[in-house]
Formats: C-alpha cells, sequence, structure tokens
C-alpha cells in the first residue's frame, strides 16, 4: 500500500513538473522512515527501489549496481524479459553475499 501511495506522488510530481523526484520519504512512526528513490537512465529506464535506514548510502548502492544494470538496459525494451529475469538473480545473489550496506 505504502508503494502505491508514493508511485501516485511520483506520477503527479512528474506531471506537474516535468522532473522525475530524486527521492519521496513517508513517515511511518516516530524517526522511522521508509523512501522510494528514483533514477532515470538511457533508453527511457528507470529504477525504483523502496528502501529504509540512510538514505546517504542510495548512491552507494546505485553505484555497486549501476554496472549490472547497464548491461541490460543498454537496447530499448523489446519485450523480452530474459535479460531482466538473470539480472533480478544476479542482483539478489550480490546482495545476500553483501552486508556492506548494513
Amino acid at each position: 500500500m505504502i508503494t502505491a501511495r508514493i508511485e501516485a506522488i511520483a506520477a503527479n510530481t512528474l506531471g506537474n513538473t516535468g522532473s522525475v523526484p530524486r527521492w519521496i520519504a513517508v513517515k511511518l512512526g516516530y524517526q522511522n522512515y521508509r523512501f522510494l528513490t528514483f533514477k532515470e537512465y538511457d533508453n527511457d529506464y528507470f529504477l525504483y527501489m523502496l528502501s529504509e535506514g540512510n538514505l546517504e548510502k542510495i548512491n552507494l548502492v546505485e553505484k555497486k549496481i549501476d554496472p549490472y544494470l547497464k548491461e541490460v538496459i543498454k537496447n530499448p525494451f523489446s519485450g523480452n524479459l530474459r535479460p531482466f529475469n538473470e539480472l533480478k538473480s544476479k542482483l539478489q545473489a550480490l546482495f545476500e553475499k553483501s552486508n556492506e550496506f548494513s
């Protein structure tokens, strides 16, 4: 439910200003926030990440996954989901073995 609310905010921001927000925060409780971060890539691809914790580390996370993403999104989307499914597996393995963002 929180993702749908944030997606609506992002869509309104894009529609009203013509730009994509870098992040949107929603307060869940006392000093407890969840963030939806946005990053635009070539060929009309966007990365949306739902995260909690230190927002300053989002750049480290994006820097770590950029090489994996750029390999898959170098061409416009053609309907073939196989590269994206492989990317999902690679990223899952990457984050399971690494706790450098904790």
